[in-house]
């Protein structure tokens, strides 16, 4: 037996006469069964339905994940996030956006707008429901492109909140692209690690990785255009990584003196064009 887990249900275990096997594939199928029973004689065949915990089984295998992050021209952070999904058993993904998210996030497939269909709250975020394509032999691009509110001082810190999906496995990495203002030293304090590279120029120095072509591609969104510092000053980019979409934070301090190295934090100064 297969259960479509954005019915929200689950199989109770095995009725009296019946028991429970291993799960085998079936070639019609791109998941194992919820449950698989046998019998040696005729016996009626009851089963349960309960409800299942939230996000209890995986429903959408993520490949890999990038999160665009910076400051609007309006003071609000700007946030694009890029899902590579593997394989899907539903025809939807349920996102789940930090609350309170802006009024107008969107989405795209495979770049072509989605509809965020709006399902309720979830934990202290906001669950929306994006149709996904028949996901028969091929993988697909989603994005979510969405606001929330930007810091009040140049100092301090930024708690960056990522979007999710429920009922997802991920088995590649989350990378983190965070484009902070020129006023002050950003430093990543948790919820992902620095990415560095070693580049010889007279030393060996610690410099942010290139980003992959894949996440590349393309101009990006008007909704993100990084900070606002003006031609001929710098802007801080921060690179990490993670298992999986944490919020991660990033604290500001003031500058010591422009011989400091940003990218020991994971954060690299560029100019601003």
């Amino acid at each position: 037996m297969w259960v479509n887990s954005v019915s929200g249900r689950t199989v109770a275990g095995p009725a009296a006469g019946w028991r429970e096997l291993p799960p085998e594939p079936a070639p019609d199928r791109d998941a194992l069964p919820a449950l698989t029973l046998a019998a040696s004689a005729e016996h009626p065949l009851v089963l349960e339905l309960r409800p299942a915990t939230p996000d209890s089984a995986a429903a959408v295998w993520v490949d890999r994940v990038l999160i665009e992050a910076g400051m609007t021209e309006d003071g609000s952070v700007g946030y694009r996030a890029r899902f590579h999904l593997l394989r899907w058993l539903t025809p939807a993904a349920d996102v789940l956006l930090p609350d309170p998210v802006g009024p107008n996030p969107t989405a795209h497939v495979d770049g072509k707008t989605a509809a965020l269909v709006p399902v309720g709250p979830a934990d202290g975020a906001r669950r929306f429901r994006v149709a996904l394509p028949d996901g028969t032999g091929h993988a697909a691009v989603l994005e979510v492109q969405y606001a929330l509110p930007g810091p009040r001082h140049v100092l301090g810190q930024t708690v960056y909140q990522p979007p999710r999906l429920a009922a997802a496995a991920y088995s590649g990495p989350t990378r983190w692209l965070v484009t902070e203002p020129a006023d002050a030293a950003p430093l990543l304090s948790s919820g992902a690690r620095p990415e560095l590279y070693w580049r010889w120029r007279g030393a060996f120095t610690p410099r942010p990785p290139p980003a992959a072509p894949i996440w590349t591609a393309g101009s990006r969104p008007a909704s993100i255009r990084g900070p606002t510092a003006g031609a001929g000053r710098t802007a801080s980019r921060c690179r990490a990584r993670s298992a999986q979409p944490e919020p991660v934070r990033v604290v500001r301090v003031p500058w010591l003196g422009r011989s400091s190295s940003p990218a020991r934090s994971g954060c690299s100064s560029s100019r601003s064009r």
